[in-house]
């Protein structure tokens, strides 16, 4: 973690001193997909529409055996950019145009295997997203079991201790109670789901550590101390 972040893994909630408020007046708790590059490290996290009545799919699921992966092709097409966003690219991630090519080819096959992959896992499901390599697709779930079938699908799999409903579900909390009482502390810069870290981050700017810590604390989810 970065200066200033005091982080326990087994706790649903995290501190963390930021030196820049974010913009807005809160920072979003539903994941936003950033599949290009980590603008802040450890937010970067994913978003897709939770799949109603997705737990009645059996263990087996649509595709056979659990242990059976997913099949998705990559396209290289998708690499093939203007000239403008290539040498963009190049610059901001500092890389090579054909490392560029690749992590957008890397990313669009990542964003199509991560519907099905989250199908099959439904509520083991924690989370996904592209590590700072731009390559290599990580899958956090609850359920070791499911370990053998992300591998298969040719993404790296994480064994987390919350899924991500549960983490959506504390997010959710921290809203309710923001919008109950309409009092958020002047130094909490907002809070995001963060499934790198399978926890709730929490923003608190310099000096605001104890009415962050009072105001989450009032909404219910544990927090580091």
């Amino acid at each position: 973690m970065g200066g200033g972040d005091e982080y326990l893994a087994d706790r649903a909630v995290i501190l963390a001193v930021s030196l820049v408020r974010p913009r807005g007046k809160f920072a979003m708790t539903r994941p936003a997909r950033r599949w290009l590059l980590a603008v802040v490290a450890t937010l970067a996290t994913t978003v897709l529409a939770v799949v109603d009545g997705a737990a009645a799919i059996a263990q087996e699921g649509p595709s056979g055996p659990a242990d059976v992966g997913i099949a998705v092709a990559p396209n290289p097409a998708v690499g093939n950019v203007s000239a403008k966003m290539l040498k963009a690219m190049q610059r901001d991630l500092k890389v090579t145009a054909e490392q560029a090519k690749a992590r957008l080819v890397q990313a669009d096959w990542a964003s199509r295997l991560d519907p099905p992959l989250r199908q099959r896992l439904v509520k083991t499901y924690a989370g996904s997203w592209l590590a700072k390599d731009g390559q290599e697709f990580v899958v956090a779930i609850t359920d070791r079991s499911k370990e053998a079938m992300v591998r298969a699908s040719g993404a790296t799999p994480r064994l987390v201790a919350r899924s991500e409903a549960e983490l959506s579900a504390i997010g959710a909390r921290l809203d309710t109670h923001a919008t109950k009482t309409k009092r958020v502390p002047e130094r909490v810069a907002g809070w995001v789901v963060d499934p790198q870290t399978n926890q709730v981050r929490v923003e608190v700017l310099p000096g605001g550590r104890a009415d962050a810590a009072a105001f989450v604390s009032a909404a219910g989810p544990r927090q580091s101390r």
